[in-house]
């Protein structure tokens, strides 16, 4: 998996955080999971952040190791599964830079 770039204002090495939430309520939803995760990242110096456009899904399989779970059991999707994945590209390609100067 990718590194992401130092902040682009200030330059410093941000950080990843994560928010993990237990399916609970959702453990009928489809796709069926476990685990849902939302991404920041975040620079520790001057603010800047970037948040995930939504949840990974993680499931926990029988023998204990933990898998992403497909957004969609459609095989025409075209999005991303994993979320921090995601994130990373778009903190490092920079969209977004002029709106966050305003």
């Amino acid at each position: 998996m990718k590194e992401p770039k130092t902040c682009p204002f200030c330059g410093t090495r941000p950080h990843i955080v994560k928010k993990v939430s237990l399916a609970g309520n959702d453990r009928g939803a489809v796709p069926a999971h476990d685990i849902e995760v939302s991404w920041d990242i975040r620079c520790p110096t001057c603010g800047t952040n970037k948040s995930s456009s939504g949840w990974t899904y993680y499931s926990i399989k029988n023998d204990g190791s933990v898998v992403i779970t497909p957004q969609s059991h459609l095989s025409t999707y075209k999005g991303n599964n994993d979320k921090l994945e995601e994130l990373i590209e778009r903190w490092n390609t920079r969209k977004g830079e002029e709106e966050a100067r305003t």
